[in-house]
């Protein structure tokens, strides 16, 4: 057994994973443990990053932000100078061990895979909106990401040589054969949901997110196809069949390679079990991929956000009514939340939802910014005081504190902790992309955003994400690609015009700008966003007239309806109209709108770059590094 190692004031109990300063035990994550342990056991030498985080996160692609983040948490506990950075080769701890120390580990460093087992963090760490729904569609969309997990007891599994190679999975909604009552509306989404939340706590596997599956809620599906579409190895398929009260199901665990049975069994249960139901499904499909799991992956995966079927029912109902995206399936599905709530105060996966949900609706304008923002910072605060492990709350309070609060180290800190809870959660890397942005590290920000994009490849909303990030970073050609991608997965999506207008434009493909426009106003209609792509498409043809009459056809919009008019301040740049540009400014800025934040990234906001008043607005907001970011 090792032994304790002592510092002066700093003990550390390997045995029983315990720091403790001043003889009193100190909260620190399990990552952080981790993490410390191996720089004591090479005090003296120089560890680098690579084999740090090899050897904390054992198997899983993070990025590098996650390990600075540790670092500076046990900075916090031990001192600054007690880890020092050495630039370009990494870390060392530097705290003097206590005479007669106990005996040291072997000088060799460890191999990846070979430390001490690696879990989660207790301290977890830590977009571009596009269009102001863009924004809400990104924030809320956590809410598909995976929900409760369930109690699975492990055991050794025998080997299963037909298992061999499955490294990721799609689950689409169970369907549902015989629907009847109106809770089966929800049953089949809700089975998958619930299963991907606990399958997507096993870092060995990589589970398509809720997000991603939605779209095969009804229809025929053919599962092989599925998996295809997804670009995963297996594919996880359910037929629900229902008589009163009980439950039978038939689950199956295909390989998308050749189609073949990889596990597949029967369930037949009352449904006031379901939480057994699905703890059951889980356990023996990763009986099937033995799966080793830490024992902290287990005590993940034990844990319940509610015991209340009623409550998960209703939670249920509203997440179905936010996915209908308007104004009132938000009401709709706070009404849901807050029933369930009744049912159960610490079910804080519904905390979650009023938060997000009360966002939505700040950022859509459908509720008055001054009272929907407080209470969405309240419900993600609450929601994280019952269980600060949960990834998804962090994501929604990271999301609001960077697009609605502009606290942009806040929602760093929060959108790290997140990532490092669930490194799966595509929404979060993608926000921190947009903290990047406005930082100005804009190549940085393009690879995070990649990172969510390859967690979640059939999100529009992700590609757009991508091709803006391309686009501030001057790739003008990736930005087009990925918009056309953005397109191809769903030709209603209406949030890409902005951007891909004004790359196209600004590679000379000011025709091929206006006709890609002119194609999508056929299909969504008036929208505003789509509006000013043309009209900047237009004043910069030449053709000042026809994108003078949409700039005014915009503000009569805007004055029923409101939208973001950052969108309006490009038009009138482009139209060579300062003061009309200024006073659209000055109303995004007055109306909250989130798009500001890229404004002053994009270099089609040259021409008002020299204008004060315009910088004064940029520097209230703490853009600073954003202006210096060199345009292009």
């Amino acid at each position: 057994m090792e032994r304790a190692y002592k510092f002066g004031a700093v003990e550390v109990v390997p045995a029983e994973r315990k720091l403790l300063i001043d003889g009193r035990p100190v909260e620190v994550g399990s990552r952080a443990f981790d993490t410390l342990l191996m720089l004591i056991r090479h005090r003296g030498e120089a560890v680098t990053k690579e084999n740090l985080m090899d050897t904390v996160w054992q198997g899983v692609i993070v990025e590098e932000n996650n390990l600075h983040v540790q670092i500076a948490a046990l900075r916090k506990l031990l001192g600054a100078g007690a880890i020092a950075t050495l630039p370009g080769r990494g870390y060392q701890f530097t705290l003097a061990a206590d005479p007669e120390p106990p005996q040291s580990e072997p000088k060799e460093m460890e191999a990846p895979g070979k430390g001490p087992p690696a879990s989660r963090a207790e301290h977890r760490f830590s977009r571009r909106a596009g269009l102001i729904f863009a924004l809400v569609l990104f924030v809320g969309a956590g809410l598909w990401l995976g929900r409760r997990e369930m109690t699975v007891f492990f055991r050794s599994a025998e080997t299963h040589p037909a298992a061999t190679g499955i490294r990721s999975m799609a689950i689409p909604p169970f369907q549902v054969l015989n629907r009847g009552a109106a809770d089966d509306d929800y049953l089949g989404l809700g089975m998958a949901d619930a299963l991907i939340t606990s399958l997507g706590n096993v870092r060995e596997i990589t589970v398509r997110p809720t997000s991603s599956i939605v779209r095969y809620s009804s229809g025929s599906r053919d599962a092989l196809a599925i998996g295809r579409e997804q670009g995963v190895d297996a594919v996880l398929e359910g037929t629900i069949q229902r008589a009163g009260q009980r439950l039978r199901l038939s689950v199956r665990l295909l390989r998308v390679s050749d189609g073949g049975s990889v596990w597949a069994s029967h369930f037949d249960e009352d449904l006031s079990d379901v939480f057994r139901l699905q703890d059951s499904i889980a356990e023996q499909v990763v009986r099937a991929l033995v799966l080793r799991l830490t024992s902290e992956q287990r005590a993940r995966l034990a844990r319940r956000y509610t015991d209340n079927v009623k409550a998960y029912q209703l939670y249920l109902k509203g997440l179905y009514q936010w996915n209908r995206f308007n104004e009132e399936g938000f009401r709709n599905s706070i009404k849901e939340y807050e029933e369930a709530l009744k049912l159960d105060p610490n079910y804080a996966l519904a905390y979650v939802g009023i938060s997000q949900a009360y966002s939505a609706m700040a950022a859509l304008g459908v509720a008055k910014f001054e009272e929907a923002v407080p209470k969405a910072n309240a419900a993600s605060e609450k929601a994280i005081s019952l269980d600060s492990g949960l990834a998804e709350a962090h994501q929604a309070m990271g999301g609001n504190m960077l697009l609605l609060q502009r606290d942009f180290e806040g929602a760093a800190r929060e959108l790290n902790i997140a990532i490092s809870i669930n490194p799966s959660l595509a929404e979060a890397h993608s926000l921190y992309g947009y903290y990047l942005q406005i930082r100005g590290r804009l190549r940085e920000s393009v690879d995070i955003t990649r990172r969510a994009v390859d967690l979640n490849p059939l999100s529009p909303l992700l590609r757009v994400d991508l091709s803006s990030a391309y686009y501030y970073a001057g790739d003008l050609d990736m930005a087009i690609e990925e918009f056309e991608r953005a397109l191809e997965i769903d030709a209603h999506f209406t949030v890409p015009f902005f951007v891909a207008g004004q790359a196209l434009e600004r590679k000379g493909a000011r025709v091929r700008a206006i006709k890609r426009c002119e194609e999508a106003l056929k299909v969504v209609g008036r929208d505003p966003g789509v509006l000013a792509a043309l009209a900047y498409a237009l004043a910069a043809s030449g053709q000042r007239d026809a994108a003078v009459a949409l700039g005014k056809e915009l503000e009569r919009t805007w004055e029923a309806h409101p939208f973001p008019p950052s969108a309006l301040v490009l038009v009138y740049i482009s139209l060579e109209d300062r003061p009309r540009a200024i006073r659209w400014l000055e109303t995004a800025y007055r109306v909250h709108d989130t798009q500001l934040l890229w404004l002053a990234l994009d270099p089609q906001f040259e021409p008002l770059r020299s204008d004060t008043k315009a910088m004064a607005i940029f520097s209230r907001m703490g853009l600073k590094a954003a202006l210096a970011s060199p345009s292009r």
